[in-house]
C-alpha cells in the first residue's frame, strides 16, 4: 500500500464517519421533536412551551444526545497516522543502515501527531463541540417552525437540510474539513524531514500522480521539467542542497505555501492541499555522474 492510498483512505473515513454522526443527531432531535413538541393538527404549535424548549436546547442535546459514531471516527482517524508512521519507517529503512535504523522509533514522531490531529480530537471527544455546531441552525429551523405554524414533515425536511451534508456541507463537516485539512499530508511529510536531519539523507523524490488541476510546481518536479529541469538528476530525483533553489522557483506558483523552508519542505512541499509526497533518499555516485 501506497502513503497516498493511506491519506486518500483516511480522508474517505473521516467525511463517513461525519455523515454518520449527523444522521445520528438528525435521528435524535427528528424523535425529540415528534415527542416533546406541543402539536394541533399536525402543526407545531406555536406556543410558550415550545418557545422554551429552544432557550434550553443546548444543555437538552449535550444532556441526552449519545453518539457511537464519533468515537469510532476518532479512533480510524488516529490509526491511520499510526499506519502513515508505520509505511514511512519502512521507505526510510530501506535508505539507511540497519544501525542507523535503530536510532528511530516512533516515539520521536508523537508531538507532530499530537499537534497536527489535536483540533479533530478536540472536535470528535467533546461532545459540547459536536453540539454546538448544529445547534444555532436546530434552533432557527425550528423557531421558524413554530412561528410560521409548520408541519411536523415540513420541520423535519427543514431540520434535515440544516444537519446532513447533502446540497451543502454541515457546519460540523465544514469545521471538520478546515481542522483536518492537509493534517495527514503533513504528518507524512514532517517523518521525511525529521528522517533527513537524523540521517542526513542528501537526495529526494518527487512522487504522485499528475492530474488535469495539477499545478506547474508538480507538474515540473515529478518530470524533471521546466524551472527545475537544471537540478533534476533525472526525473523526479534532486539534491537536497538545491532544495532552497526550488523554494525560491516556486515562491510565485499558484497555491505555494509562503511558510515553506528547507527544514519544512516535505511537510509543506507543493502547497495548500497538495497530495504529492516527497521521500528523502541517499544518493548514489551514479546519481551525481550527470
Amino acid at each position: 500500500m501506497e502513503i497516498s492510498d493511506i491519506i486518500e483512505g483516511s480522508n474517505n473515513r473521516l467525511l463517513t464517519g461525519i455523515s454518520k454522526i449527523e444522521r445520528e443527531f438528525l435521528n435524535f432531535i427528528l424523535k425529540y421533536v415528534a415527542e416533546e413538541f406541543d402539536m394541533s393538527g399536525g402543526k407545531i404549535s406555536n406556543t410558550t412551551a415550545n418557545k422554551q424548549k429552544l432557550i434550553s436546547l443546548r444543555k437538552k442535546l449535550i444532556d441526552a444526545f449519545k453518539s457511537k459514531a464519533a468515537p469510532d471516527t476518532l479512533r480510524n482517524y488516529l490509526a491511520d497516522f499510526d499506519s502513515i508512521t508505520e509505511l514511512n519507517m519502512k521507505l526510510i529503512e530501506n535508505e539507511v543502515t540497519k544501525a542507523e535504523f535503530e536510532k528511530l522509533t516512533v516515539d520521536r514522531f508523537s508531538m507532530e501527531k499530537q499537534i497536527l490531529t489535536q483540533s479533530v480530537v478536540d472536535t470528535l471527544s467533546n461532545k459540547p463541540t459536536i453540539i454546538d455546531s448544529f445547534t444555532p441552525a436546530v434552533r432557527q429551523s425550528l423557531f421558524e417552525s413554530i412561528a410560521l405554524n409548520r408541519t411536523l414533515k415540513q420541520t423535519q425536511a427543514r431540520l434535515k437540510e440544516a444537519i446532513v451534508s447533502d446540497k451543502k456541507d454541515s457546519p460540523l463537516l465544514r469545521y471538520v474539513k478546515q481542522v483536518s485539512k492537509d493534517a495527514i499530508n503533513q504528518y507524512s511529510g514532517a517523518i521525511q524531514d525529521k528522517a533527513r536531519d537524523i540521517y542526513g539523507l542528501d537526495g529526494f523524490r518527487y512522487i504522485g500522480s499528475l492530474q488535469d488541476n495539477s499545478r506547474k510546481t508538480c507538474i515540473d518536479l515529478v518530470r524533471g521539467t521546466g524551472e527545475f529541469k537544471d537540478l533534476s538528476l533525472g526525473g523526479n530525483k534532486y539534491k537536497v542542497e538545491d532544495i532552497p533553489k526550488i523554494i525560491d522557483r516556486a515562491k510565485n506558483n499558484d497555491g505555494w505555501n509562503p511558510d515553506t523552508t528547507p527544514a519544512s519542505f516535505a511537510t509543506l512541499r507543493g502547497g495548500y492541499g497538495c497530495r504529492h509526497e516527497v521521500r528523502y533518499i541517499r544518493l548514489l555516485p551514479s546519481d551525481l555522474e550527470n
